[in-house]
């Protein structure tokens, strides 16, 4: 039996640069199927950026989310800053 796609997720792209692409690089997602799980969503971009944090922003990384019957909402503004947040926060816990 197949499992029922759920009504709402986030879909994430990340812009792939160097080689062996091309230099303008190339779009790709990131997720292995729908998120639905915002903790999910942000633990996904950082594996997918674990050899570059220095390259996560809003030009390399784009999160949509989308609801049934509406324009899919852009929302990567919202992740950078959960990740900007979360990094933050694991400093602040292994300095204690």
């Amino acid at each position: 039996m197949t499992p029922e796609f759920p009504s709402t997720f986030f879909v994430a792209y990340k812009l792939f640069l160097g080689k062996p692409f091309p230099p303008e690089g190339i779009w790709g997602d990131i997720l292995d199927g729908p998120v639905t799980n915002e903790d999910e969503l942000i633990d996904k971009i950082l594996e997918a950026f674990k050899d570059n944090y220095g390259g996560l922003n809003s030009n390399t990384l784009k999160v949509w989310f989308v609801t049934p019957n509406t324009p899919a909402e852009n929302c990567t503004d919202w992740a950078l800053n959960a990740i900007e947040y979360r990094v933050h926060v694991n400093e602040l816990e292994e300095d204690y």
